[in-house]
């Protein structure tokens, strides 16, 4: 798997996209294009010495612009330390920089009705993952942990708040942001993931839709 480095923004200027610092090989230029570099057809990562994080937008492109943003988004810890990986964890940035918490589990559970035609639309980035993250129940090196934090009603799975993970440890699910009624539907998109641990902010450049026709 085609690797590159994974870009870094100290905490004291998460909202200072041009002061992004990098680390690792090579280096991604804050700037309106391109995006970080594709992990499948649909997804997105990005990867330093600390952390490998990657994105899939198949739900989205499949849908076009909604109320909600489903990301299926993927975190390796790559360190011998702790992590804790929370809802406050994620943070989007919209093209016009307005910052985006993650959905409320509530809105999620009253207001969006989709969540089990994302499952499917994941399933071709589950299989991409298990090639590049093999896990331990087939031999691989890799703990696959659930993120939990929108579990379709009737699952019997409560609504995680944080997730802990360590070296040699994935976790992936769905995180879904509720979007203003406003925002703009082209342009780069930003992930921002900052764990509970690192004193850092990961950055991932995406674009969540299928381009429209001109």
């Amino acid at each position: 798997m085609h690797r590159s480095a994974l870009r870094v923004i100290p905490v004291a200027v998460l909202t200072g996209a041009a002061l992004l610092s990098s680390c690792g090989r090579g280096k991604l230029e804050d700037t309106p294009s391109p995006t970080s570099p594709k992990f499948a057809a649909t997804s997105y990562f990005n990867e330093g010495k600390t952390v490998y994080l990657v994105a899939d937008t198949r739900a989205s492109w499949l849908v076009g612009r909604d109320k909600f943003l489903p990301l299926f988004v993927a975190v390796e810890n790559k360190t011998n330390d702790m992590w804790g990986v929370g809802r406050e964890s994620f943070v989007l940035e919209l093209p016009d920089r307005t910052s985006m918490p993650l959905a409320t589990y509530d809105e999620f559970d009253e207001e969006y009705s989709r969540a089990r035609a994302d499952l499917r639309a994941g399933e071709p980035f589950v299989r991409t993952l298990s090639l590049a993250f093999p896990q331990r129940v087939d031999n691989g090196p890799f703990s696959w942990l659930p993120l939990d934090f929108y579990p379709i009603r009737g699952s019997r799975t409560f609504p995680r708040e944080e997730v802990q993970i360590r070296a040699g440890q994935l976790t992936l699910g769905y995180i879904y942001f509720r979007l203003p009624d406003e925002a703009p539907t082209e342009g780069l998109f930003k992930l921002l993931f900052r764990p509970r641990g690192p004193d850092q902010t990961f950055v991932l450049d995406f674009v969540p839709y299928k381009p429209s026709k001109r």
